[in-house]
């Protein structure tokens, strides 16, 4: 199971009762085998991410108000900010710096008119009961992290693993917080082999991936 950024608050929760070896014990296929987090939000059970980070949300984020990005994208979206305005939801004032740094700029102006709002409310939400924390996960627990990230720095990240308790696999990949578009052949290596089972690494010859990045055809 794959989380990035925010997902790895709810995404931890969501895998609870999923894994593998639970569903086997119960005569049900499939499963979680591992989880991985891509400049992610490491969070403990009954705890808000705002109050995790110390109570305040960064200057970059823009409280209470959004701009007209995301709309032609939700429907739905355009027509609850017009029933209560834009209060309650906060959205990342520098998204083409934050999020999609290093990437072309016709990509990272693409992805940001496509970008949605976040809820406010879901930074006070309590986390529900992670799932690395558990036994069933214990050492399938991986990070693919992203060296150049300007919103979770790689000391951040370093943080968030620390504090949760649990032994990390590590994956460095010289990439900003877009992993998934601007290194995609990198990331998807990463996953063409049980990685949260055996040490990381990549089964693909590093070069070739390396030149489908450069040429953005992964």
């Amino acid at each position: 199971m794959v989380n990035l950024s925010y997902d790895g608050i709810p995404g931890g929760g969501a895998a609870r009762g999923l894994s593998k070896s639970t569903l086997t014990k119960e005569g049900t296929a499939g499963g979680v085998i591992g989880l991985v987090y891509m400049s992610t939000f490491v969070v403990p059970e009954r705890m808000s991410l705002l109050g995790f980070v110390g109570g305040h949300h960064a200057p970059r984020v823009r409280k209470n108000q959004v701009s007209s990005r995301g709309r032609n994208v939700s429907p739905l979206l355009t027509l609850v900010l017009l029933v209560q305005s834009s209060y309650g939801f906060g959205e990342i004032a520098d998204a083409i710096e934050t999020l999609y740094g290093r990437l072309d700029a016709d990509t990272a102006s693409r992805l940001d008119r496509m970008l949605l709002p976040h809820a406010l409310k879901a930074f006070e939400s309590l986390a529900p009961q992670p799932v690395w924390a558990m036994p069933a996960f214990q050492g399938k627990v991986a990070c693919l992290k992203c060296m150049q990230d300007p919103d979770l720095p790689p000391v951040v990240q370093d943080i968030f693993m620390k504090r949760s308790g649990i032994e990390w696999m590590v994956k460095d990949i010289e990439t900003s917080h877009s992993a998934y578009v601007r290194k995609s052949a990198r990331v998807g290596a990463c996953f063409r082999r049980d990685v949260c089972l055996k040490e990381m690494g990549f089964t693909t010859n590093a070069a070739s991936v390396d030149a489908r990045d450069a040429q953005g055809l992964s």
